[in-house]
């Protein structure tokens, strides 16, 4: 499905499944469970609206990402299978492993390495994804690296990607990307689930009737703020996330680009822009 195309809200499944055999209330009263496969072009197409939905509204909700992947051989069997040796031998095994193993350094770095996984992915054209880049990723997230590469073959990993897999079976997930919306303050309630991709302002609806009460965004960071976090973004990715035309967005990369703070990387789809001034305080609207 395109995400220009949207559809009305009541065409949205309710799951009865409780989210809090998996996870422990917190201060934001929405969890929202992302079912991703890492290299599903519509997943990654979905990124900017997540950015953006998390800029606006990351103060009502967490994300918690779990692994639905069509990436071959991922199944309890074989992931016990692997483990048999120091390293998994298949390439498709190692990447939900090394996310898994990513994540057990915090929530924040595993999405930051699941995010330079996707850039080199989709925005650098490697699309062919071996241990080498693997541990660049694992660099480039500012990870701890032997950690990391030690935490890919632990029986915790493993267990946290069984986990996932028990999630989606649970609540019935059949394709990616799937987000399901649970409100933690009220347990009783059935949770949203969305399939597919839909235009921004029905997620923005979705938390609405959440929370029960219209919601107000808050602002989001300037540009050079939001480079000098995420690093690395797309021309068409920031048109979606600050409501620019592509024209608008290039000529405010070029006011960057001009005081020496990003540079375009060459062949790449799309424009490429990455931020090239270091050591600046990026704002705290960015953090969790």
């Amino acid at each position: 499905m395109s995400w220009t195309h949207a559809k009305p809200l009541n065409n949205f499944q309710h799951t009865n499944t409780s989210p809090q055999k998996y996870s422990n209330p917190v201060h934001k009263p929405i969890e929202i469970y992302v079912f991703i496969d890492p290299f599903c072009s519509e997943c990654w197409s979905l990124q900017p609206y997540l950015l953006k939905l998390y800029l606006e509204y990351g103060h009502l909700f967490t994300f918690r990402t779990i692994l639905s992947c069509h990436l071959k051989v991922l199944n309890e069997s074989h992931i016990e299978q692997n483990h048999k040796s120091s390293y998994p031998t298949n390439m498709y095994s190692w990447i939900p492993l090394a996310i898994k193993a990513a994540e057990l350094q915090g929530k924040n770095a595993g999405k930051n390495f699941l995010r330079q996984l996707q850039e080199y992915y989709f925005l650098r054209k490697m699309d062919v994804i071996d241990k080498q880049l693997i541990i660049q990723c694992a660099e480039d997230a500012n990870l701890d690296v032997q950690e990391f590469k030690n935490d890919i073959c632990s029986a915790t990993t493993s267990k946290a990607l069984q986990c996932d897999l028990a999630i989606i079976k649970e609540m019935e997930v059949q394709s990616t990307p799937t987000f399901v919306f649970f409100n933690q303050a009220a347990v009783d309630e059935q949770g949203i689930k969305v399939s597919g991709i839909y235009s921004y302002d029905i997620y923005v609806s979705i938390l609405e009737e959440m929370m029960h009460t219209d919601i107000d965004p808050v602002e989001k960071p300037s540009l050079e703020d939001f480079l000098a976090h995420y690093k690395i973004a797309g021309t068409k990715e920031l048109s979606i996330i600050y409501d620019w035309s592509i024209a608008d967005t290039l000529r405010q990369l070029k006011k960057l680009q001009m005081m020496q703070k990003v540079k375009c990387i060459p062949d790449c789809y799309d424009d490429v822009w990455k931020y090239i001034k270091e050591e600046r305080k990026t704002q705290s609207a960015l953090t969790d």
